[in-house]
């Protein structure tokens, strides 16, 4: 077996166009009931769609809590 069947067993993954307003409503949707958001974009892309950290936090303020 190799390493990404090993390390990514049990795992879904979901291919989105988060420069269209249906792909980034689904990305917030996601974002909402998600513990962690790890992305791999240029830098700024994801603020040029409104879903930085701020925006997010702005959407989610219960989520940004200290726990």
């Amino acid at each position: 077996m190799g390493f990404f069947p090993t390390f990514n067993r049990n795992k879904k993954s979901v291919a989105l166009d988060v420069g269209s307003a249906a792909g980034q409503a689904a990305v917030k949707k996601l974002i909402a009931s998600s513990d962690i958001l790890i992305e791999n974009f240029r830098p700024g892309m994801m603020a040029s769609n409104g879903l930085d950290y701020v925006s997010l936090k702005a959407d989610n303020p219960a989520s940004f809590t200290a726990r």
